[in-house]
């Protein structure tokens, strides 16, 4: 091995030039599946998605045409037991078929772009448990291998023009959508979840070529590559010690994402600061082994080998690459489930953008029909995501998931470097904050209620009251005259001293319900203007 490793001085090597890697780089993108219903059924979608039931739905569902079980995925997730990657719950309870777009079978429209895209990509897609769809475009390099730098523009999608023009258009968006559109087309065309005694649809539906709305919502990069050569000292191999010693400006510049256009006008890697590329972290457990985690982008480097694993049931001999295949289909998982708690954050705080107008109608008691539908619709809507939280925060604690401390450590710090519980703090505040605003509501509309009970009460006292006057105010005042004539001293001034009696007690009457009267005229005009 000695002698077919790279031994080149760093000084006489162009990484630009001379770097050239096989293996292949995956494109995971994230799309709501909310945008593949019909309107009337989204809300439905929010009402079981994350749920058993709604797992059990979709792991039934299989497309007619264009799709095959994709068998890799099978003997990647068998695999991942052996390993110890992903204990059992994990794939049980989580990773659901995934289906091989046959591109053969399908009739490509006549868009170039499209074509191409097509030509050049695998296409695997599956749901998920939290609602989405998973799609994954796989690009294997040529067979003889490709420089790094044409790797990166490519996954770039660096279209450079003679004057400088950009291509600002994603072939790979453009094909995620063709084949999610031929998966929804060919799917029962409703899914039903029986949740208790009710049965909920949801209307699947495509976008067709031109939606008014994308339904993107994430997108992961792995460069899964088994070799990378040095053309400067005949294709020898450069192994990962080698790389970690004297090129981690190189793999920084890699999983940053960006390439320059140097003084020469030809696109180059960026030059990383030293001190940025020092803290660059390699997960990976061997020395020929690397493993680096960015926000957007993983770099997975392993030798071809055999290892041996104890199984189930007997020790068995496994390619080392399936290891690494697990390692990625959990990268996969952890962004789809970056992608709920983010979709959740952003729906929660799109409640909480109408709390303070309904908080000072709520205060000032000019709450309408409308405002409260409004906040019924709104604790319903911010309510299904407690279906969700809960297994995702299960699933966010790496050692739940996955068993090996190898695997947990790198999902650790995949969490980490994805900034997962910072958005999963902010969907919680969010949460906290909307209960705290619908217990608010609640108590203020029990309050209005005791009030309006109590007005009610007064109300009718003071009716009564009235009415009891207006019966015996005549024979008082006939009593009372009686009286005065019995005693023979019957005269005006007596009989305004009656009436004056009977108006000074009808006056302290109203002195004493009048605020029943006006609250009793004021609910009368809010009953007209209503």
């Amino acid at each position: 091995m000695v002698a077919k490793t790279c031994k080149c001085n760093p000084k006489d090597v162009i990484p630009s030039e001379h770097f050239y890697a096989k293996g292949r780089v995956d494109v995971f993108m994230v799309l709501s599946l909310s945008a593949y219903l019909s309107v009337d059924s989204r809300e439905n979608l929010d009402r079981v998605r994350g749920g058993k039931a709604f797992a059990d739905a979709i792991k039934l569902l299989a497309p007619t045409n264009y799709f095959a079980k994709d068998r890799d995925e099978e003997q990647i997730l068998d695999s991942g037991h052996d390993f110890q990657v992903f204990r059992r719950h994990l794939i049980r309870d989580w990773f659901f078929p995934t289906f091989y777009f046959q591109k053969e079978l399908a009739d490509i429209p006549d868009d170039p772009q499209l074509k191409m895209a097509v030509e050049r990509y695998e296409v695997r897609i599956r749901m998920s448990r939290s609602g989405f769809l998973e799609i994954k475009l796989t690009r294997p390099t040529k067979h003889d291998g490709e420089k790094i730098i044409e790797i990166l523009r490519d996954l770039m999608e660096l279209r450079l023009a003679n004057k400088g023009n950009f291509d600002d258009q994603s072939t790979m968006l453009k094909l995620a959508l063709f084949c999610a559109d031929k998966f929804i087309e060919n799917l029962p065309p409703v899914i039903s979840v029986r949740e208790g005694e009710e049965d909920i649809t949801m209307a699947l539906r495509p976008l067709g070529p031109n939606p008014e709305t994308l339904p993107y919502r994430q997108r992961y990069a792995t460069l899964f590559l088994e070799e990378i050569y040095c053309r400067h000292c005949s294709n020898r191999r450069v192994e990962a010690d080698k790389l970690r010693q004297d090129y981690m400006d190189i793999l920084a510049a890699i999983v940053e994402g960006v390439l320059v256009l140097d003084d020469k006008n030809v696109v180059n890697f960026p030059i990383i600061d030293r001190e940025a590329y020092s803290n660059l972290i390699d997960l990976a457990s061997w020395k020929n082994d690397l493993c680096i985690f960015a926000p957007e982008r993983a770099l997975i480097y392993f030798p071809a080998q055999k290892i041996f694993i104890a199984g189930r049931d007997r020790t068995r001999v496994v390619d080392y690459k399936y290891y690494w295949e697990c390692i990625c289909r959990g990268i996969e998982h952890t962004i789809v489930i970056r992608t709920a708690l983010q979709s959740i954050a952003y729906s929660t705080t799109g409640i909480l953008e109408t709390v303070p107008r309904l908080t000072e109608k709520v205060v000032d008691g000019n709450i309408s029909k409308e405002d409260t539908q409004d906040i019924l619709r709104m604790a319903r809507s911010f309510s299904y995501s407690f279906k969700t939280l809960p297994f995702i925060r299960d699933i966010l604690v790496p050692s739940s998931s996955f068993r090996a401390s190898y695997a947990v450590r790198k999902f650790e710090f995949l969490n980490e470097t994805l900034h997962i519980q910072e958005v999963k703090d902010y969907v919680e505040r969010n949460v906290d904050e909307l209960v705290s605003f619908v217990q608010f509501f609640s108590s203020m509309e029990l309050q209005q209620e005791l009030n309006q009970s109590q007005a009610a009460i007064d109300r009718a006292g003071f009716i009564i009251t009235v009415v009891a006057l207006l019966i015996a105010a005549p024979s008082f005042l006939v009593d009372f005259v009686q009286f005065l004539a019995s005693k023979k001293s019957l005269s005006d001034v007596n009989i305004w001293m009656a009436l004056s009696s009977l108006l000074l007690m009808g006056y302290w009457l109203y002195r004493f319900f009048r605020n029943q009267i006006h609250d009793l005229l004021e609910q009368q005009q809010k009953d007209r203007l209503k």
